[in-house]
């Protein structure tokens, strides 16, 4: 099964068909059976959710802890709209600062914290820090083009303590 002519995407997939021997070759049969679950939870455990909703989620991606093999930290994402938070009005343009809320509980590292966002102009652009970051409790943004936002999706993929 492949959706992709990009190798790299290939190589990654599950393929849509596997050949088994015959029940009769009953050790062959298991140890290709085995093999092909093997490449199929391999495959679905490497993958990242490309999932960008409004609620905060799993992302599938993982972090290493420090000195502890195969031992990793969750990713989890979240979106803000700014601008529907704004009150769908455009966030003015030109170092305009906006906060809100982020309600993430546990936030201890970033693993992206970024902003997509679309001028009035249909200048689109991305940016980071430090026109973009979290603390506790807030999420920060500053506009930095001349131009008011008419779009601004604020994207915080974070590393949280576990309990």
């Amino acid at each position: 099964m492949s959706f992709s002519s990009d190798n790299p995407l290939v190589t990654n997939q599950v393929p849509q068909t596997v050949t088994l021997p015959s029940l009769q070759e009953e050790r062959q049969f298991i140890g290709k059976l085995e093999d092909y679950l093997k490449d199929h939870a391999e495959t679905l455990n490497s993958k990242e959710g490309g999932l960008y909703a409004l609620t905060e989620n799993y992302t599938s991606q993982q972090y290493f802890i420090s000195n502890k093999t195969f031992s990793y930290r969750n990713v989890y994402r979240k979106v803000i709209d700014f601008v529907k938070e704004n009150g769908g009005v455009n966030i003015a343009g030109s170092a305009v600062n906006v906060t809100f809320p982020h309600g993430i509980t546990s936030p201890v590292e970033s693993a992206l914290i970024y902003a997509n966002c679309t001028t009035d102009t249909t200048e689109m652009f991305s940016t980071m820090g430090p026109t973009v970051f979290i603390d506790g409790t807030d999420a920060h943004f500053t506009n930095p083009s001349a131009s008011p936002l008419t779009q601004c999706d604020f994207i915080i993929n974070i590393l949280k303590t576990t309990g």
